[in-house]
C-alpha cells in the first residue's frame, strides 16, 4: 500500500507539472505570397517565420496572461513594414481570440449599457470615418514619412488582430457549431483597441454633454467618478540609490482580465525606430495598454492618469480627421528616445480624446550610482481638445517625487479644461479636483516619505483606508486605490490592478523585472468575489464577468522580461 501511495504521489506531481507548463504555448505564423493566405503552427519558436510568439495562459493561475511576440528581423525585400506588423497581429488574434470574445462582450456591455451593449450608430460612423483616414494618410504618405509608416504599421497590426481572431473563429465553429463566440466587425471591434476614447467619442452627440451647472456638487462627483482613471507615482529614493515607478489603474471591474505584453518590431526598410521592444500592461485584442503603462528598450517610462473635461464646449473640435489617443501613444513609443521627443510626436493630430496627463521618465538621465537625476527626466503631456501642454517637471523628482491623480497641473491646461470655473462655483468639490488639495495629493504628500523599497511602494499604490484615514474624510473615492464596491451605493468600478518597478529592477543585467498585481485593492478590506458583491444588482446589463475568475485574491507577480 505504501508503494502503491508513493506512485501515485509522483504521478499526481507529473500531473500538476503538466498542467502547469501545459498553459505556456509558443507559436509562429507563415504567409504564403502565391496564395496570400497566413497559416499558424503550435510549435517551437521559429525565427524564420513571419512572426513569433510565446503565449502563458496564466491569467486563471495569478492574475496574468503573458504574451511575448516578436516579428521577424528579415529586410524589406523579405517581409514588408506592414506585413510583419500585420502578421504580428494575426498571430495573437489567433491565439487569444478566446480572451479577446469575452473582453469584448465586457467591455462593450460596460461602455454601451444603454444601448445594450451595442456601440451607438454615432460613435460607429466616426469610427469607421477614423478608419477611412488613418487608410488614405498611411497610403497618402506611408512610404515618405516615419511618422504616417509607423501609423499604417499599427493599422495593420490591429487589423490583424481582428483577421487572426475571425478565422479562428471560423475554424473552431466548423468544429463545433455550438460554440458560443461570434465574429466582429472591425469599427466595433474598435472599441477593444480605442477603449479610453470611448468616453469623448460619445459627446460627438451634444445632447449626451452634461449640463453642469444644472447638477448639484453629488451629480457632479458620481457623474465625474467613473470618468476618472488611476493613480500614479514616480518616486526617488532619500539618497537617489533608486527610483520606484508604478501605475494604479481604476476601471471597470468588468476589464480584469489582463495580458502583459511585449512587442519586438524589426524594420526592415529604410524607417528605423528609436524603439524595438515595447513592454504594455494591456487587455486582450489590444495592441496598446488602455491602462496606461508603457515601458521601452531605449528606457522611456510612459504612463498616464485621466483628466476630466468641465468645458464641454471643447468637444466641438472632435473629428475623425485625427489620430485617437492609443495610436499616437503608440507611434511616439516607436519614434522617441527622449521624454520630450515623446511628447512633441505624441501632439500630433490631437483628437481631443482620452485627455489624460502623461508622464515620460528617461531613466537614461538618471544614474543611481553618481546619485543624479537630470535635467529632461521627466516631461508631463497634459491634453484636451485643441491643445497639448508640455511641461519639464524634473524638479519635482530631484525634490523626491512626482504624483498623478486625475487633475490637471499646467495652469492653462486647469484653465481651458474648466476645472478652475468648477472649483470657483463649487467649492466643495475642492477635495476631489483642486491640483494641490485633493485627498490623494494630501495622502501622497504625507506617505511618499514611508517608501523605501518596492513593498512600501507596492503599498502606497494599494493603499485604501478610507473609513480612518482622516485625509479621506469618509468618501470611498479619496484614496489611491478607489473600490466602488465599498460604496454605500456600491459600483463595479475602481482599481482593477497595479503594475511598478524601479530603475534597479529594469537595469539589472541578470534579467528585467516589472511587478503585477490584478484586482482591486485588498490591503485593508477582504477580496473582491463576484460572488458576493451587490455592485452589479443597480445595473446587471453593464457589469459582466465573462471569462473572469470570481475573486480577486491574486499575490504580486514578478514578470521576467524576455524579448528586451
Amino acid at each position: 500500500m505504501g508503494k502503491f501511495n508513493l506512485i501515485f504521489q509522483i504521478l499526481l506531481i507529473f500531473i500538476n507539472i503538466i498542467t502547469i507548463y501545459s498553459q505556456i504555448q509558443t507559436a509562429n505564423v507563415y504567409y504564403s505570397k502565391v496564395s496570400n493566405r497566413f497559416t499558424v503552427k503550435y510549435e517551437p519558436i521559429n525565427k524564420e517565420s513571419l512572426a513569433y510568439v510565446t503565449y502563458n495562459a496564466s491569467y486563471e493561475k495569478d492574475g496574468w496572461d503573458r504574451l511575448a511576440l516578436s516579428s521577424s528581423d528579415k529586410p524589406e525585400s523579405i517581409y514588408s513594414d506592414y506585413l510583419k506588423n500585420y502578421g504580428m497581429g494575426y498571430l495573437e488574434g489567433y491565439i487569444t481570440y478566446k480572451r479577446i470574445y469575452d473582453h469584448f462582450r465586457n467591455n462593450n456591455n460596460y461602455k454601451f449599457y444603454k444601448n445594450n451593449g451595442v456601440m451607438p450608430d454615432y460613435i460607429e460612423q466616426f469610427i469607421i470615418s477614423n478608419l477611412e483616414y488613418m487608410k488614405k494618410m498611411g497610403l497618402k504618405y506611408g512610404e515618405t514619412d516615419s511618422y504616417f509608416h509607423e501609423m499604417y504599421n499599427f493599422y495593420h497590426q490591429f487589423t490583424g488582430i481582428l483577421d487572426g481572431y475571425t478565422n479562428r473563429v471560423k475554424e473552431e465553429k466548423a468544429k463545433n457549431i455550438s460554440l458560443e463566440i461570434e465574429e466582429i466587425t472591425l469599427p466595433r471591434f474598435m472599441a477593444v483597441v480605442a477603449a479610453g476614447d470611448l468616453d469623448e467619442l460619445d459627446y460627438i452627440k451634444k445632447s449626451n454633454r452634461p449640463n453642469y451647472h444644472n447638477m448639484n456638487s453629488e451629480e457632479i462627483k458620481n457623474y465625474v467618478i467613473e470618468r476618472m482613471h488611476c493613480s500614479a507615482l514616480i518616486k526617488a529614493a532619500n539618497d537617489l540609490s533608486d527610483v520606484w515607478f508604478g501605475h494604479s489603474t481604476w476601471s471597470g471591474y468588468n476589464r480584469l482580465i489582463k495580458i502583459f505584453k511585449e512587442y519586438r518590431y524589426y524594420p526592415g526598410g529604410k524607417f528605423p525606430v528609436k524603439a524595438n521592444t515595447i513592454l504594455i500592461s494591456s487587455y486582450p485584442g489590444a495592441i496598446n495598454s488602455n491602462d496606461d503603462f508603457y515601458l521601452t528598450d531605449v528606457n522611456l517610462y510612459v504612463a498616464e492618469t485621466t483628466n476630466h473635461v468641465f468645458n464641454t464646449s471643447l468637444f466641438d473640435l472632435l473629428t475623425p480627421e485625427s489620430l485617437l489617443c492609443f495610436m499616437r501613444t503608440m507611434i511616439a513609443l516607436r519614434l522617441s528616445d527622449t521624454g520630450k521627443e515623446w511628447a512633441d510626436i505624441f501632439q500630433k493630430l490631437n483628437s481631443g480624446t482620452y485627455n489624460n496627463q502623461f508622464h515620460i521618465l528617461d531613466l537614461k538621465l538618471i544614474d543611481t550610482d553618481q546619485k543624479k537625476i537630470s535635467e529632461g527626466a521627466l516631461y508631463i503631456v497634459e491634453q484636451v481638445p485643441g491643445f497639448c501642454g508640455v511641461e519639464d517637471v524634473t524638479v519635482f523628482l530631484q525634490k523626491g517625487y512626482w504624483p498623478s491623480y486625475n487633475t490637471p497641473y499646467i495652469m492653462k491646461v486647469r484653465e481651458l479644461s474648466g476645472v478652475l470655473e468648477t472649483l470657483k462655483e463649487r467649492p466643495d468639490l475642492y477635495d476631489s479636483y483642486d491640483y494641490t488639495g485633493n485627498a490623494r495629493a494630501n495622502i501622497f504628500r504625507r506617505d511618499h516619505s514611508k517608501v523605501n523599497d518596492i513593498n512600501s511602494f507596492r503599498k502606497l499604490l494599494r493603499y485604501n483606508d478610507f473609513e480612518n484615514d482622516p485625509l479621506s474624510k469618509g468618501q470611498a473615492d479619496n484614496v489611491i486605490a478607489y473600490r466602488g464596491d465599498l460604496n454605500k451605493n456600491p459600483s463595479c468600478f475602481g482599481e482593477t490592478d497595479l503594475k511598478f518597478t524601479s530603475i534597479k529592477d529594469i537595469k539589472r543585467k541578470e534579467g528585467k523585472k516589472v511587478y503585477l498585481i490584478n484586482g482591486p485593492s485588498s490591503d485593508q478590506h477582504e477580496p473582491f468575489d463576484w460572488s458576493n458583491t451587490t455592485c452589479r444588482n443597480s445595473n446587471p446589463i453593464r457589469y459582466t464577468n465573462y471569462g473572469q475568475v470570481n475573486k480577486y485574491d491574486f499575490d504580486m507577480v514578478e514578470y521576467n522580461v524576455e524579448l528586451w
